[in-house]
């Protein structure tokens, strides 16, 4: 939400909003650089920004979001008490106003989002994923296993186990032996960093099989276990 990745209409609004949380992390992580070199927590999550902004991901803003909550609420509540004013509202008056700017802003993105999906107005990945959810639902598999390039969202939306992509291997023989149990593979096959997987994927030809192939990704069923070859044989 903070960094407009779903590309709606208020896209701008976003990246503003964005640009406006990135500067008051700064300022914030900037505050407490003494905080950062002794205390073992503070320390962790500044590493954890730090080391995310290469792919500054949606999991990225919650952690960017955590730390500006852990480092900056405090130093919040110190320049309301420097005020020097008395009472509940003088002590902590800046702090609540803050908090419930916060909490009507974070509101309103909740609401948006709840609109986008009424109005099915889903990115090309999660439609991808609801479409295949819709495909499978009400189908019974014990033995579902399936490895996303969204594995967090792919697990809210099928209610299935789901693992992030292998690594790159450097044949289909490793890559089988790696993968074995997996039932699905969930990517964008186009998707410059997963070339090497749909080159491994292409000479499996025996084994997988095209299920869904959208703008979004494609889902591949993959038979890793030789179980199905086996049935088939049995049948021939």
């Amino acid at each position: 939400m903070l960094l407009g990745q779903d590309g709606s209409s208020g896209e701008g609004v976003l990246w503003a909003s964005g640009m406006l949380c990135a500067l008051l992390l700064t300022g914030v992580l900037y505050n407490a650089r003494r905080q950062l070199l002794q205390d073992f927590m503070s320390r962790t999550l500044f590493l954890a920004v730090l080391i995310g902004l290469l792919t500054a991901d949606q999991p990225w803003v919650m952690i960017a979001l955590a730390v500006l909550l852990f480092l900056g609420i405090p130093r919040l509540i110190a320049f309301n008490q420097s005020l020097g004013k008395q009472g509940m509202m003088g002590q902590r008056g800046v702090v609540l106003l803050i908090i419930f700017l916060a909490a009507i802003f974070f509101m309103q993105g909740d609401k948006a989002h709840q609109q986008t999906v009424a109005r099915n107005l889903l990115n090309p990945q999660d439609q991808l994923l609801r479409t295949f959810a819709l495909d499978i639902e009400g189908t019974q598999n014990d033995n579902f296993l399936a490895m996303s390039q969204w594995p967090g969202r792919t697990m809210l939306i099928l209610h299935r186990p789901v693992l992030p992509l292998p690594p790159v291997y450097p044949d289909v023989q490793t890559l089988m032996r790696n993968i074995k149990g997996t039932t699905h593979i969930i990517f964008a096959p186009f998707d410059k960093h997963n070339k090497p997987l749909s080159a491994l994927l292409s000479q499996l030809n025996n084994v997988t099989k095209t299920l869904l192939l959208e703008e979004g990704g494609a889902v591949i069923a993959i038979d890793t276990t030789g179980k199905q070859r086996r049935q088939q044989n049995k049948h021939d």
